[in-house]
This record gives C-alpha cells, sequence and structure tokens, in this order.
C-alpha cells in the first residue's frame, strides 16, 4: 500500500493534504470540495476526476462519490454506468506520497498539456515543492 501524503485537515470527511498553504486550503480547496458536494449529475463527476486544473482532494472526493456502491446513490435512477476502472485510473496516485508530483497539485500520472490545449494543474510555490520532494526522498 501506498504511502499516503500527510493530511493538514479535514473536511467533508476528505483529506485535506499538506505541502501547501492556509490560503490554498481555504481559496481553492475547501471551494472545490463544496462545488463537488453539491454536484447531483454523474456527467459533471466524471469530468472533475480528469480535470487536472481541480485541487487532487475535490478529484478524489468527485471519484470516491462516483464509486459509492449502487444502493447509496442517488444518482443511480439516472443508470449511468460508471466505468469503475476509468474513475479509478482518473484518480491514482492523487493520495500518493509517492507519487504525488512535486511541482504541481497533481499526481505524476496527471497529463500537462501544452498550456493553450486545455485545463493545467496548478504549480506548487517552490517551498511546498521542496518539502514534498524531501518527504518523498525520505520515504524511499
Amino acid at each position: 500500500m501506498p504511502e499516503l501524503l500527510p493530511i493538514l485537515a479535514k473536511y467533508r470527511g476528505r483529506r485535506i493534504h499538506g505541502f501547501q498553504s492556509e490560503a490554498r486550503v481555504a481559496e481553492i480547496v475547501v471551494p472545490e470540495l463544496d462545488f463537488v458536494a453539491a454536484l447531483a449529475d454523474d456527467r459533471d463527476l466524471l469530468v472533475i476526476i480528469s480535470d487536472v486544473s481541480r485541487s487532487p482532494e475535490a478529484r478524489l472526493y468527485a471519484g470516491a462519490r462516483l464509486l459509492k456502491p449502487a444502493v447509496e446513490r442517488e444518482a443511480q435512477r439516472r443508470r449511468m454506468v460508471i466505468d469503475a476502472a476509468k474513475v479509478r485510473a482518473a484518480v491514482t496516485g492523487l493520495d500518493s506520497l509517492r507519487r504525488a508530483d512535486p511541482d504541481f497539485y497533481a499526481s505524476v500520472f496527471d497529463p500537462h498539456p501544452p498550456p493553450d490545449q486545455g485545463p493545467q494543474p496548478a504549480r506548487r510555490p517552490p517551498e511546498h515543492a521542496a518539502a514534498l520532494r524531501a518527504a518523498q526522498a525520505a520515504a524511499r
């Protein structure tokens, strides 16, 4: 089992990852978790899990909501078929210390399209990137 990123806090039962500022958590992560919580359509959740410009926490939350057992899912009444493998692939590594991208709020598996061709992951500030690299080296 991969080592998980350290937790700064929890919000809506979700882990808020370390290696980011409290300002980023308050201004980006928490509002995105609220946004994901408010989504009712599985198609919207599917968009979130693959959107590298979203926080890893929001993408993981959207993935968790999609993978809930069918009986618990309100959206099941729409009879939308969820490809669990695709959901897992889209969020792979987002919670992993070893697979966290030290330069971006993303995993090393996430695509990084050219700047003019789609959503971009947010860049980590140098001090958080350095702290993450040090934690990754210590975990090896």
